[in-house]
């Protein structure tokens, strides 16, 4: 799980993903600072690219919550948080 990423339209590290394979299910939440998700998804394809509501998110922290199942189907719950960067 990337660190930081820098979404400023230069087609270098655009997007904030979360990479995995073998999971039964997936499920990403991010949050501001004020504790507001302004990304969720359940496809692990999908990427965020630091926006909410169609506009750019501020330089910042932001907490992100991962949950999947793996092929057992234990549960686990990651937590981190990723700093966007213009």
């Amino acid at each position: 799980v990337p660190s930081a990423f820098s979404p400023n339209g230069d087609n270098k590290n655009d997007v904030f993903l979360v990479q995995g394979s073998n999971l039964n299910y997936y499920e990403i939440m991010i949050f501001n600072r004020f504790g507001n998700i302004v990304y969720h998804s359940r496809n692990i394809l999908n990427s965020w690219d630091g926006s909410f509501d169609d506009r750019r998110v501020e330089d910042d922290v932001y907490t992100w919550v991962v949950i999947y199942r793996d092929l057992d189907d234990v549960q686990h719950e990651k937590y981190g948080t990723v700093t966007v960067i213009r």
